[in-house]
């Protein structure tokens, strides 16, 4: 229950989040968001997919033009009011990962910078996992990035930061059948994991 306390008091209102982002740069998404979220549209097509930690909903209808079926979940209300007022076409719940798995079979899980914002994250992958039918998309800020790193000091929105290695060691304690990590730079360009510090990476945790 902790985890979900400190999800409602630290990300109340991701659609003010989302305004406030729009008024100062002009777009919603993080670059990195759009890279992954175009990239898995690619690789999603025709499939069955749950995108858990969904937010206001955006990726989500990224997705969704070319899955077969896309459900977009996350733990606020408000998140998934607004996601529903805007796409009125894509369906959406409300749903705790935290608390078990999303009902439903789907061939891939989308999980896109979520598991930063609580504290089990082996449960939340293993829940993730039981969901799906063949693979999980899970991405993390890159806890070895020196910018991440400011950002956990300075403003506390994560509660835990991960490096490839915790990711990878969480996803084989939850019985994963393999990871594969695909790292991206600050301009979303996709990069070798080898290379310093990427901005942020992209699991692919076979089931």
């Amino acid at each position: 229950m902790q985890d979900k306390a400190d999800a409602l008091e630290m990300h109340h209102n991701r659609v003010r989040w989302a305004v406030q982002r729009f008024e100062a740069t002009g777009h919603v998404m993080c670059y990195d968001s759009v890279a992954m979220y175009g990239q898995l549209t690619q690789l999603v097509r025709g499939r069955r997919v749950c995108d858990v930690g969904c937010s206001i909903g955006i990726g989500t209808a990224v997705l969704e033009r070319a899955a077969s079926y896309v459900l977009g979940c996350d733990i606020l209300g408000v998140n998934v009011a607004w996601a529903r007022q805007v796409y009125p076409w894509v369906p959406f719940r409300k749903w705790d990962i935290v608390q078990g798995p999303v009902p439903g079979r789907y061939d891939e899980v989308v999980c896109l910078e979520m598991l930063e914002h609580v504290h089990d994250g082996e449960s939340v992958i293993k829940n993730l996992l039981a969901m799906t039918e063949d693979r999980l998309w899970l991405s993390t800020p890159n806890g070895l990035n020196e910018l991440e790193q400011q950002i956990f000091k300075d403003k506390g929105s994560h509660m835990r930061l991960y490096n490839p290695e915790d990711v990878c060691e969480l996803a084989r304690a939850a019985c994963a059948g393999g990871v594969i990590a695909h790292a991206f730079d600050d301009a979303s360009k996709e990069i070798a994991l080898s290379d310093p510090r990427p901005r942020v990476v992209l699991f692919e945790v076979l089931k």
